[in-house]
């Protein structure tokens, strides 16, 4: 993660979240507060935090309604949800746990036992996260791969995350990358991969999505950037991949990338339709250098 931890409480009662604030005060995460369950709902899709405690009872939308939205927002599925409530019936309980909360505390609490089950639930939800970028990283050079770029692509088309009015697109690609291959050995040529990761990475923003696509062949996703951006990080690039230079075991060794770029409307193109034009900008790019 790049940021720390977040631990959102909702209480309606200002003494009770004031208390809860002091509790589970931590250097481990940050406590954000919200005066109703409205309030909470606005701060958990701006915040993502990775735990809520929530009071069941409160004006504008009560911890129930707040719950069942938070499990429904794809976004937000990896939250732990502790519900707090003074209600001691068992069919409560019960209601609670049936509609996705992934604990429950009677008031009045114990503040140890509070603080106990927010670390629990964020131990948890860390080694959920941790498991995800995982198996949306590509182990050999550490950018994305195929897997968590579906999902890019699901969420922007289906629109389950905020949809840019345009997204550049990048497709880059070695040159006779298999000659690297053939003469040096695969582990160099794992090297030079790992090295147009790192350069990636390196030129662009955190917004952006890098993807190894597959042996040689890179994706960048740019969304909603300025021309004069988009120029800035095209010059980078086909600076930065026009000669790769590096050393492996004393052997020097260069290597060429192409890259073509088109521009993504999410609201008129399909993502293939996209990659398809990026992909012949840069055979083009290709052919061209042939041709010099």
């Amino acid at each position: 993660m790049d940021r720390e931890p977040t631990v959102l409480v909702a209480e309606d009662d200002p003494f009770v979240r004031s208390l809860i604030a002091k509790v589970l005060r931590s250097p481990e995460y940050r406590v954000v507060l919200a005066e109703d369950g409205a309030h909470a709902w606005e701060l958990a899709r701006d915040l993502r935090p990775e735990v809520i405690v929530s009071d069941w009872m409160m004006p504008e939308m009560d911890g129930v309604e707040l719950l069942r939205r938070v499990k429904a927002d794809c976004t937000l599925q990896h939250v732990h949800f502790i519900m707090v409530t003074a209600r001691e019936d068992r069919r409560d309980r019960v209601s609670g746990l049936d509609a996705g909360a992934d604990d429950y505390l009677t008031k009045p609490f114990d503040n140890a036992e509070l603080q106990l089950r927010v670390r629990a639930g964020l131990r948890k939800v860390m080694r959920y996260l941790q498991s995800v970028q995982d198996s949306q990283q590509d182990p050999l050079t550490g950018v994305s791969n195929r897997r968590l770029l579906e999902q890019y692509l699901h969420d922007v088309t289906e629109g389950h995350v905020p949809r840019p009015q345009q997204i550049v697109v990048f497709m880059i690609d070695g040159d006779d990358f298999k000659s690297i291959n053939d003469r040096y050995g695969h582990a160099v040529g794992d090297e030079v991969l790992k090295e147009v990761g790192r350069m990636l990475r390196e030129h662009t923003r955190s917004t952006d999505l890098v993807v190894r696509l597959g042996g040689d062949e890179f994706l960048l996703l740019v969304p909603d950037a300025t021309e004069e951006a988009v120029e800035r990080i095209r010059a980078r690039l086909e600076q930065a991949s026009n000669q790769i230079e590096l050393s492996v075991d004393g052997q020097r060794v260069t290597a060429r990338f192409s890259v073509g770029v088109t521009t993504w409307d999410p609201a008129r193109l399909t993502p293939q339709d996209a990659f398809t034009l990026a992909d012949r900008e840069m055979y083009r790019v290709k052919a061209k250098r042939k041709s010099a």
